[in-house]
């Protein structure tokens, strides 16, 4: 709602016009697209204050301060037409532009040989013929969105590819925030051991077992990118460590199908015969929703104590596995140097925008070596003021955890119903499955739910595994939306039976 908005009066006439951000959503306001049609008399009169305001020295302001006022007088009368909320996009700035160019892409007419509709349709349609045409269009969003990486919301569709806590944060934290957002803007945010002390309040450790990062990715890439010899990881997982480091770097061990179970005795043995300096263990796995038993971890870590390999357990979302606390390390750390946490603070707390990870480790050098890759402020004021106010959302984090598990499981439980998809049990908040070998490839099954569904789910294919095309990954949303996908899927993956 940035810009003017109007509200109208009991015959349905413009009352008054709103200059400026409303601070959110009102249902009696109505944001203008600035098209008006005027008398030749009217436009007399608007001409005339203009100048007047022109002749004053007021040219830093908006016409339309000119239409509020005389609207408010009386001397000028609007009647609304009202354009249905169909897909639009305003541009004003070349990053308004590249983003309507997703939601309507430049080259859908030329690429399904037709021309523009002509004459008045209601809301805009096009009329049946329309349909390839949007679907070209809509496929061709699809292939943009591949580089975007994230700001899935300024396009629409239902995200079930992307990862996190929607029940996380409360409106009271957002309110605090906005309490404070002069400040947080204007001013300069604390730097490491500040940020250390404040996660380390959160999760019950001494700050100086702690270095914060700007997501996990910016730890990731200190560990991975600068610090690690040899590093080795289970694949299929989360590609980003071996993404960071540099080419020869990575030794990827394969979890076998069908349970991509990880041998901790095989994958340490092949750690200490490769030489690794790193070994990185994610709990529950990305893609495929699977924890690692604690008690395997920790004869993991016998294994390679001595070996002078250091265990990273990246732990993103052990709030989420049913025995969460129970499973995690972090109450290892202190009785083994080779052992780091890594975590991001996205996925479980809903707050992929601010950016906060953390590493947690006993080990002093490898604290210091990361903290050497930092830059002094590498976290926001607003990240920094969320750590501030987590602590005292503590069991609302918790009871959050417990929806994404109930929404979770029940969405498990109906995707295990589809005929002929294997489906995973999971302990994140995500569920992997594998495809009936009849059904659509998953690249071809994610294109068909983004474009016939508006649903955007993961596909696999760039995991490294064998038959990867075959696998997909559905995040976990509210059970309305998770039931959408279930529908969805079903028609695709096994269509006789959705009939």
């Amino acid at each position: 709602m940035n810009g003017t908005t109007v509200t109208l009066d009991e015959e349905g006439g413009v009352s008054a016009f709103y200059l400026g951000a409303l601070s959110r959503a009102d249902a009696a306001h109505f944001k203008t697209v600035n098209i008006y049609s005027l008398s030749r008399g009217t436009w007399r009169a608007v001409c005339d204050r203009l100048d007047r305001r022109i002749v004053a020295g007021q040219t830093g302001e908006y016409y339309e301060s000119v239409f509020a006022e005389m609207v408010a007088d009386g001397s000028l009368a609007f009647e609304p037409v009202f354009f249905p909320a169909e897909r639009w996009y305003e541009i004003d700035t070349l990053a308004d532009l590249d983003a309507a160019e997703l939601v309507f892409p430049r080259h859908s007419l030329a690429m399904s040989g037709s021309k523009p509709a002509s004459g008045r349709r209601r809301g805009g349609r096009a009329g049946r013929d329309s349909a390839p045409r949007v679907r070209a269009a809509r496929g061709l969003e699809y292939e943009a969105l591949a580089s975007e990486h994230g700001g899935y919301w300024r396009h629409g569709f239902v995200d079930h590819a992307y990862l996190y806590n929607l029940y996380f944060p409360p409106e009271s934290l957002f309110e605090q925030l906005r309490s404070h957002i002069h400040e947080l803007v204007l001013n300069y945010p604390v730097a490491q051991t500040v940020l250390a002390g404040l996660v380390g309040d959160l999760i019950g450790q001494p700050a100086q077992r702690i270095v914060v990062g700007n997501g996990a990715s910016e730890l990731i890439k200190i560990v991975s990118g600068h610090l690690a010899g040899r590093l080795i990881t289970p694949v299929p997982s989360f590609n980003e460590y071996a993404n960071a480091a540099p080419a020869g770097h990575v030794v990827e061990f394969a979890l076998e199908a069908p349970s991509f179970e990880l041998d901790v005795d095989k994958f340490a043995a092949e750690a200490i015969r490769c030489k690794a300096d790193f070994a990185v263990v994610v709990t529950p796995n990305n893609p495929t929703s699977l924890l690692v038993p604690k008690a395997d971890l920790l004869r993991l870590l016998s294994a390679l104590a001595g070996q002078d390999c250091m265990l990273i357990v990246d732990e993103s979302f052990i709030d989420f596995a049913q025995e969460g606390s129970r499973e995690s390390l972090a109450a290892e750390v202190a009785r083994h140097k080779n052992l780091a946490i890594l975590k991001s603070m996205s996925k479980e707390y809903g707050i992929c925008g601010l950016r906060i990870g953390y590493l947690l480790t006993a080990n002093e050098a490898l604290l210091q070596r990361v903290r050497e890759g930092l830059p002094i402020w590498n976290l926001n004021g607003f990240a920094e003021e969320f750590l501030r106010l987590a602590p005292r959302y503590r069991q609302e984090f918790a009871a959050s955890c417990d929806q994404v598990r109930a929404d979770r499981d029940e969405f498990y439980r109906d995707l295990s119903r589809i005929p002929g998809l294997s489906v995973y049990r999971p302990e994140a908040n995500f569920i992997f499955c594998r495809l009936p070998d009849d059904a659509p490839s998953g690249p071809e099954v994610t294109r068909r739910l983004f474009v016939e569904d508006n649903i955007y789910i993961k596909h696999c294919q760039d995991k490294t595994m064998a038959e990867s095309s075959r696998y997909i990954r559905i995040a976990s949303r509210t059970r309305r939306e998770n039931r959408a996908v279930v529908d969805a899927l079903q028609r695709v993956v096994a269509p006789e039976e959705a009939r």
